[in-house]
């Protein structure tokens, strides 16, 4: 019993340990990357990986217990949140595109127009 509960220590203690590796290497990301979408991978990464291993971390360190069940709803919970967030980021860039590609046909538009007269 002792050595089980030893082992269950350190496998929770390294995810935890492993999940906060994450977030501050995303932490890091966000202050020293470029541009607006290589640091929203970098909070990607931070929320999807680092977070969730934290969690997964706590759950085991809880057992089998309410606490463990209402931590799976937050994790849930976050894994939603992501979706919706990767949904509404995809719409902005198909958007994005769409624009940039309608204004390149305008100015194609223009050319062949100038040329024909």
């Amino acid at each position: 019993v002792m050595a089980l509960d030893l082992i269950l220590d350190l496998v929770s203690w390294a995810l935890m340990l492993a999940g906060g590796t994450f977030v501050v290497i995303g932490a890091i990301g966000m202050v020293r990357l470029p541009d607006f979408y290589t640091r929203m991978h970098a909070a990607g990464i931070t929320d999807t990986l680092g977070a969730e291993l934290m969690l997964i971390g706590m759950m085991v360190q809880a057992g089998f217990s309410l606490i463990t069940v209402k931590l799976i709803l937050i994790s849930l919970f976050k894994a939603f949140q992501l979706l919706k967030s990767l949904i509404f980021l995809n719409v902005y860039m198909n958007l994005k595109r769409t624009v940039q590609l309608l204004k390149i046909l305008q100015v194609l538009r223009l050319n062949l127009k100038v040329k024909m007269i």
